[in-house]
């Protein structure tokens, strides 16, 4: 797929506001999965036009888990555009169409910790930063620093879980691990958000600073 292609793509699934995005439910399950299916499946073969329907079926959803994890819409585009070449070029690749969802899921997640490290590594070298948005009270912005707030391996697990709307196996199958980690994971970032939410923290610290670098 050419590059002006994949632009159009991007910017056809990225138009929404960030904070539109953040404060939207997490998408159900619609009778586009069968639609998405086919095209995943013709887009293995190689059709262009078919992984464009992918990506109209489906970018949105990636993208709102984009903007979560990332907390910065331009930010969350450029991984959304890196997310569509990678699976353009790998989609041959792909044994199962079924586990598209995940698949990607997993793709996306891998372009989003990359940009954070290059942005750790901006920091470290004392680089000018980008401008920060403006202050904003919306519920969006206080969801987004919520979830900014835990690990990245729980943040990982709850937007692939709510945002992309993965069940707890193709979660398991997005990273790599069992899905009993999958749902002590899911269980443990919503005891710190509804704590972090009714301000009851007592207790939580030594927990959450040993989960950032836990295992599962």
């Amino acid at each position: 797929m050419g590059e002006v292609s994949v632009v159009s793509c991007t910017a056809a699934v990225s138009h929404a506001p960030a904070e539109e995005l953040a404060v939207e439910g997490a998408p159900a399950r619609t009778p586009n999965d069968g639609k998405l299916l086919a095209a995943v499946r013709a887009a293995s073969r190689g059709d262009e036009l078919a992984f464009e329907t992918v990506a109209k079926l489906h970018g949105t959803v990636v993208y709102r888990f984009l903007v979560l994890r990332l907390g910065n819409a331009q930010d969350a585009r450029d991984a959304l555009q890196e997310t569509l070449v990678a699976a353009w070029l790998a989609l041959p690749k792909l044994r199962d169409p079924h586990k598209f969802r995940p698949w990607i899921g997993r793709i996306a997640a891998r372009k989003a910790a990359a940009i954070e490290a290059e942005r750790q590594r901006a920091r470290a070298s004392a680089l000018p930063a980008r401008t920060a948005d403006p202050p904003d009270t919306t519920t969006g912005l206080f969801v987004v620093e919520m979830l900014n707030g835990l690990p990245p391996i729980l943040r990982n697990t709850l937007l692939l879980r709510y945002v992309l709307d993965l069940s707890e196996r193709e979660t398991a199958c997005a990273l790599r691990v069992p899905v009993g980690t999958v749902k002590s994971r899911t269980a443990r970032a919503l005891r710190r958000l509804s704590a972090e939410i009714s301000g009851d923290t007592t207790g939580t610290d030594n927990r959450w600073g040993r989960d950032a670098n836990a295992s599962e």
